[in-house]
């Protein structure tokens, strides 16, 4: 009888206390799913907020990034160059990123700067066509500028690692041929077999 007493009072006492315990631990614990998901949500936040900026920060340097790199001098040597590239001394000689310029869309802008012969200019890209599977071309103008006489054409095929490029401008009209990342622009009057000026 003690026994079963006993057993009973124990039963009580636990029954007494447990539900406040029990409670007390589904309170904390859902203290802390509140805590641990607002520190999750903030995580979130901080992350969808980084991506913005990278964004954002993408698109300002892409607008201050140059289409055409020029390449120094001293660096022509180390290249392989294109058999008709080899008299660049009348053209302008850059780089041009071809996977980077096939991620553009209607509306980036970036510089386009030939300094020998004065042109530097933000140019915006008007329109863009996909003339086959691997054949896209850009149309655009150059901000500041009348857009009937001052705009330029990129045609590029990504899988023959080719682009021609056409910019029209109150200064003259240039012509650049990119192969495989190296391009090389020229006044578009220039004769190829000569390099004489056309009248």
């Amino acid at each position: 009888m003690i026994l079963l007493a006993a057993i009973v009072g124990i039963a009580a006492i636990l029954l007494y206390f447990k539900p406040q315990s029990l409670d007390s631990i589904i309170q904390e614990n859902s203290q802390n799913d509140v805590v641990s998901h607002h520190v999750s949500n903030n995580h979130t936040n901080q992350a969808i907020n980084k991506h913005i900026d990278r964004i954002s920060m993408s698109k300002n340097n892409a607008q201050d990034e140059q289409l055409l790199v020029a390449i120094e001098p001293n660096a022509v040597r180390s290249l392989i160059l294109p058999e008709h590239f080899k008299q660049h001394q009348d053209g302008f000689l850059f780089s041009f990123d071809l996977d980077k310029m096939s991620f553009r869309q209607v509306g980036d802008q970036f510089g386009l700067k030939m300094l020998q012969f004065d042109i530097n200019r933000k140019a915006i890209i008007q329109s863009m066509d996909q003339l086959d599977d691997d054949i896209v071309k850009w149309q655009g103008t150059f901000e500041g500028y009348p857009a009937d006489l001052n705009y330029f054409t990129i045609t590029q095929s990504q899988q023959d690692r080719y682009a021609v490029m056409k910019i029209f401008t109150d200064k003259g009209s240039f012509v650049a041929e990119i192969k495989d990342g190296i391009g090389l622009a020229k006044p578009e009057n220039v004769l190829e077999s000569d390099g004489l000026h056309a009248h």
